[in-house]
């Protein structure tokens, strides 16, 4: 599995989706989401959220590969 990335280090490619860190008090809320060139966003219950306090990112993991 991939490391989280520091948006001060880099931020990811425009759209893409990725995993953010969002910092949420003492806590992060962790969720998918995509960098828009100003501001993280991600689609909460049919409508659009911009994250202000987001510190880390990462590529979302391939899912699981089924046994055969």
């Amino acid at each position: 599995m991939s490391e989280w990335i520091s948006v001060k280090e880099r931020l990811p490619e425009v759209f893409k989706d990725v995993l953010i860190a969002n910092k949420r008090g003492k806590h992060y809320d962790i969720s998918k989401g995509w960098w828009t060139g100003t501001y993280f966003d991600r689609p909460a219950r049919g409508v659009y959220r911009r994250y202000k306090n987001v510190t880390h990112w990462m590529p979302i993991p391939e899912p699981p590969k089924e046994e055969s």
